[in-house]
């Protein structure tokens, strides 16, 4: 008998169980996109607000000169590091990704 629980057990644990896990909003970014399309181009407004758990981590990557301050050069290169995580295909042909501008927030919010 105690042989026959002992098989039963291992048996259990090795059936593959199915688990679901999510996130809270609080650790994802909010992504909101305006696209633009024209004959010559495609303008692509990306906003990207991280959430609160997200928000000090982005802000310290961003803040070179640890001064908590975001100057526009920070800003920008940033960004410049973020973008190159991205990438974007039309027709299966890649599309090179630039930004023109960062818009940062004077100061994080707590």
């Amino acid at each position: 008998m105690h042989k026959f629980l002992w098989l039963l057990t291992l048996i259990l644990c090795a059936i593959p169980t199915q688990s679901t896990v999510s996130a809270h909003p609080a650790d994802e970014y909010l992504h909101d996109h305006t696209i633009r399309i024209q004959p010559d181009r495609v303008e692509i407004t990306w906003q990207i607000r991280p959430g609160p758990l997200l928000a000090e981590l982005v802000w310290y990557e961003a803040d070179l000169s640890r001064d908590g301050i975001i100057t526009d050069q920070e800003a920008a290169e940033w960004a410049s590091y973020t973008i190159q995580y991205f990438s974007l295909e039309i027709d299966q042909t890649p599309v090179d990704l630039n930004f023109d501008s960062v818009i940062w927030p004077e100061e994080m919010m707590s």
